[in-house]
Formats: C-alpha cells, sequence, structure tokens
C-alpha cells in the first residue's frame, strides 16, 4: 500500500465508463462534431477523500494521502459542453457513487 502520497488535496476529475460509452453512442446518433468537450462527472472530490474509499470497496489496503492545506487544489474540470450533447445525460455525476468493477 502507499502512504504519504503527495497531492491529497488535489482534485479527481473522473468520468464512469458507461458515461463515456453512452456519449460515444449520442455523439454518433446526433451527428455531433466540431466541439471540443471535457467529459468527467459533476462532482469532484479531492484525492485523499476519494481514493482510500474506493480501495476498500475493492479489499484493497487503501493509501493514505499528506494534504497540504495552502496547496493549490489544481483543476476542476467542467463537462458542461458535453452536457449539450443531444440525447446524452450522466447517469454517474459523482465518483464516490460510482459502482465498481
Amino acid at each position: 500500500s502507499k502512504t504519504q502520497v503527495p497531492g491529497g488535496e488535489q482534485y479527481v476529475n473522473l468520468v464512469h465508463r458507461v458515461d463515456v460509452v453512452n456519449l460515444c453512442k449520442a455523439i454518433l446518433q446526433h451527428n455531433y462534431w466540431g466541439t471540443t468537450l471535457n467529459v468527467c462527472a459533476d462532482l469532484h472530490p479531492t484525492k485523499a477523500d476519494y481514493y482510500p474509499e474506493a480501495a476498500r470497496q475493492l479489499d484493497l489496503v487503501p493509501p493514505s494521502f499528506l494534504v497540504d492545506p495552502n496547496a493549490a487544489p489544481g483543476k476542476r474540470v467542467t463537462n458542461e459542453r458535453s452536457k449539450e450533447v443531444p440525447g446524452f445525460r450522466y447517469q454517474y455525476p459523482d465518483p464516490e457513487g460510482f459502482p465498481g468493477g
């Protein structure tokens, strides 16, 4: 297990594979071309909050993170443009609610 991993205050920008597949289908079905899309869940927990719980759900030893309260938390990617694709809606807007596997 990893311990004292730096960057625990940084946000995660994750997307569930079901959402990726559904977005690709919607793009193909509606010929939605010519636009750059950021694809990620709505919510962005920190690494220190997300990864230990994800490890526990997978029966792995959870990592521990160093959190520097003075460090910049990094970027939160916005997914607003991807929500404009006709026929697409995020099924998993919260990484902490992603089903395992």
